[in-house]
């Protein structure tokens, strides 16, 4: 046994313990949760640099011992060192040093690849391919846990095994009983198995048959468990102690690495997402105004310069009742402040003045700002200046009033008109059935016929101008709405229509009918020429009409069902419109306004009307009125 001097000695003997404590070291900064991928490089600098000490004083070490070159001479030292009271201490090389410092050299250089990339998925490429290029492995892949942290689902792969993992949407379950990867997971600890033949944890990957060991180390930041790095070879016992500390170390700068790349891309969307805001806080014509909890100004937008005139540093720090007054035009400010106190939130309309000492209406809406225990910390206000719609509204009031006095002179006007084109009509009418009766020997049956349509044709311009009249006073009509017994309403309809139902020979029959809220005199209307239309559009067997009523959510709907001609229904709309008709007046009388008579009062109750028909079956009308009509 060769001993040697002092001083080599001595270094030779710390060598293992400083190896050791800058190992342990290394692992305790891993598993603090803010350590940045920096400080861990720095850490495997460290302990690289006492590597190569220690391979210095080996070497050192060796030069010695070659020039001790004989027994004499190493007895002669040892003898020198016993006079000096030196008991000599004889140590052996650590062979493992020399392998962990290689396996750590491999992961340094792969950390500092890994150290400038800030993309998740670029960062986990990288780090499996260089590992597996590096430590000359079977297969890696990296599985990331899902945001539900109940799934292991796999991230990245090497090779094309890796892509038909992704293809595949591979996933564990944390859960798994056969899943080395899932137990590394749930243990949060390493988990290695040198021959996976003989554990019972291991579930064989078709696709990875020539898989003998296998090492599942869990991806962590602080406590937190990001995911899982695999590592497989197709060799057994193929993981010695210096490979598997280094890709511990490695596994740690990964988690780092990812954990930092993620929050490079959280803050790079969030900073993206502030511009977005920022630039939109900018750019609307609303002013939006954030105050402190003392009402003091503390952001103050460009609308908000463009409709006050004051620039944002002249404001920063005041309050609005120090820049000009204000009037509450819907409540006092005491009122505002403990609705705004009370609910969190204020809206209504205040006049404010301008810089330049111009009084604007201001629509305000006031918002409180709380922290995380509740507490009020400041407010938003959002103000339009409303000074342009004021103005559009006072003109539309008065295009209103114009409108009103106009329609109200249309109605006197046509009133008037067809009382004065009734009177000739009339009169005309008169003259000529006089001259009928009184000369009727003197003319021939061709001239009465003559007479005939000229009658004709005054009685139902009468009728058209009455017709004309009546739709356009619906609007002007208010009598007001009140309870509409529907049972007396359709009594007076048959007693009006009495004649004609006689004539037709029509069986009406009708279901118990509600009591609605309508104007009367339009229900009336309304169902009289609902049904005198279906006794005209009659089959000759055995016509029938019936009325009925139900009850709908929030409405009534009234229905008159007939037995006869009906129509194709793409007439079904068409019909309601004014002057429209289905038929010539030779086959059916009227003036094609009955209909249209019946849409604008069914409107102004705010209501529906339509119709439902098949040809030869019959037609069904239906009317709807609100329960709730006011």
């Amino acid at each position: 046994m060769v001993h040697f001097q002092k001083k080599t000695l001595l270094h030779r003997t710390h060598i293992t313990n400083i190896l050791s404590c800058q190992k342990a070291r290394i692992f305790r900064i891993m598993d603090q949760s803010n350590v940045s991928t920096d400080k861990l490089f720095e850490e495997i600098s460290h302990l690289r640099e006492a590597l190569a000490r220690a391979q210095a004083e080996i070497q050192q070490l060796t030069q010695q011992k070659n020039q001790l070159q004989t027994e004499h001479e190493v007895s002669q030292a040892l003898a020198d060192q016993h006079k000096a009271g030196e008991r000599p201490t004889a140590v052996p090389l650590d062979p493992d040093f020399a392998d962990l410092a290689q396996q750590l050299r491999k992961a340094a250089i792969i950390s500092q690849k890994l150290n400038t990339i800030r993309e998740p998925d670029k960062l986990l490429n990288e780090a499996i391919s260089l590992m597996r290029s590096s430590f000359n492995l079977y297969h890696v892949h990296i599985y990331l846990l899902d945001k539900d942290e109940s799934v292991l689902r796999v991230h990245i792969g090497s090779g094309v095994v890796g892509r038909q993992l992704l293809e595949q949407e591979h996933t564990i379950a944390l859960t798994a009983v056969k899943s080395l990867v899932a137990l590394a997971a749930r243990q949060q600890e390493m988990v290695l198995v040198h021959d996976v033949a003989n554990h019972p944890t291991f579930l064989a990957n078709p696709l990875l048959p020539k898989t003998k060991s296998e090492l599942a180390i869990p991806l962590q930041y602080g406590r937190s468990l990001l995911g899982v790095l695999d590592i497989q070879d197709s060799q057994p016992n193929r993981f010695g102690t210096a490979e598997i500390d280094a890709v511990l170390v490695l596994a740690g700068h990964i988690a780092i690495a990812l954990q930092n790349a993620r929050l490079f891309t959280e803050r790079h969307q969030i900073q993206k997402e502030l511009f977005y805001q920022a630039n939109l806080l900018q750019n609307v014509s609303d002013a939006i105004i954030a105050t402190d909890n003392e009402f003091r100004i503390q952001s103050w937008n460009k609308a908000a310069e463009t409709i006050y005139g004051w620039r944002e540093e002249e404001v920063m720090g005041k309050t609005m009742g120090e820049l000009m007054s204000l009037v509450y035009e819907q409540s006092s400010r005491e009122e505002m402040l403990a609705n705004f106190l009370s609910k969190g939130h204020w809206t209504g309309r205040i006049s404010q003045t301008r810089k330049d000492g111009a009084l604007i209406p201001v629509l305000s809406s006031v918002t409180a700002v709380k922290d995380q225990q509740g507490t009020v910390i400041g407010a938003v206000a959002v103000n339009r200046d409303i000074t342009d719609q004021l103005k559009i509204e006072e003109a539309l009031r008065e295009r209103t009033r114009s409108l009103e006095a106009s329609n109200e002179e249309l109605a006197q006007f046509a009133y008037a008109a067809s009382h004065d084109l009734q009177e000739p009509l009339r009169m005309i009418t008169s003259y000529l059935q006089l001259i009928a009766q009184r000369y009727q020997d003197q003319l021939d049956d061709e001239a009465m016929e003559f007479i005939g349509y000229a009658v004709d044709g005054a009685k139902r311009m009468r009728q058209l101008i009455v017709d004309l009249l009546t739709y356009s006073r619906i609007g002007q009509q208010n009598q007001g709405v009140g309870q509409v017994e529907l049972e007396k309403i359709l009594q007076q309809v048959l007693f009006n229509l009495e004649v004609q139902i006689q004539e037709a020979n029509i069986a009406i029959t009708h279901d118990p009918l509600p009591t609605i809220t309508a104007d009367k005199t339009q229900m009336l209307q309304l169902l009289q020429n609902l049904i005198s239309n279906a006794i005209k559009f009659r089959k000759d067997e055995s016509p029938k009409v019936h009325i009925s009523a139900q009850q709908e959510p929030a409405r009534w709907v009234i229905q008159i069902a007939d037995n006869g001609i009906g129509m194709q229904p793409e007439f079904t709309k068409k019909i309601f419109a004014i002057f429209q008709r289905l038929h010539t007046r030779e086959e059916y009388p009227g003036t094609g306004i009955g209909l249209a008579i019946c849409k604008k009062i069914v409107q102004k109750h705010k209501g529906e009307i339509w119709v439902d028909s098949e040809p030869g079956v019959g037609s069904t009308f239906s009317f709807s009125i609100p329960s709730n009509l006011t």
